[in-house]
């Protein structure tokens, strides 16, 4: 039976996601980390979050059955959650600096095209890999001295192969 790589992860975690990859592609892949939504949103906010820039159809008004955009996904997260979904909630186009929520729910749009002009599975990817790379770049500018409390805040949101020595040797 075929199916999409990331159902590996569904069917048997990090390590056979780990040992499919390796399998499928000759790699050798020994360590992993990964980090579920709610997860996700604490790092953001403990980088102080990021900034994004929205297109109209990506920040449409919150309506029944409107999952799939920003503030649909919004919504669902917070319904999740227990918290309320109000502040959380961007109704415009253009630059946004967002908080961990609003930026895991960017990153799950779906069914729009995004500033580059993507939608479907390859908007979705082209929008997390910029969340991404803003926390890797926002990353890049803090001081080392920071590394082990943000490292030791984080590790309860992850599950990894490393220690927390290993990650801060990383």
């Amino acid at each position: 039976i075929y199916s999409k790589i990331n159902s590996a992860y569904a069917r048997g975690g990090a390590e056979l996601a780990v040992r499919t990859l390796n399998s499928c592609f000759g790699l050798d892949i020994t360590e992993y980390a990964t980090v579920n939504f709610f997860g996700m949103a604490k790092i953001i906010d403990a980088l102080g979050g990021i900034d994004i820039e929205l297109t109209a159809a990506e920040a449409v008004p919150v309506s029944p059955g409107n999952y799939g955009h920003l503030n649909g996904n919004i919504s669902e997260i917070c319904s999740i959650t227990g918290e309320d979904p109000t502040p959380h909630y961007i109704t415009s186009a253009g630059k946004h600096h967002v908080n961990g929520i609003q930026a895991v729910a960017y990153s799950r749009i779906r069914y729009v095209s995004n500033i580059w002009g993507t939608s479907n599975d390859y908007g979705r990817t082209d929008r997390q890999r910029y969340v991404m790379e803003q926390l890797y770049n926002k990353a890049l500018t803090m001081n080392t001295a920071q590394f082990p409390a943000l490292a030791k805040s984080l590790i309860p949101y992850t599950i990894t192969s490393l220690s927390v020595d290993e990650v801060l040797d990383l």
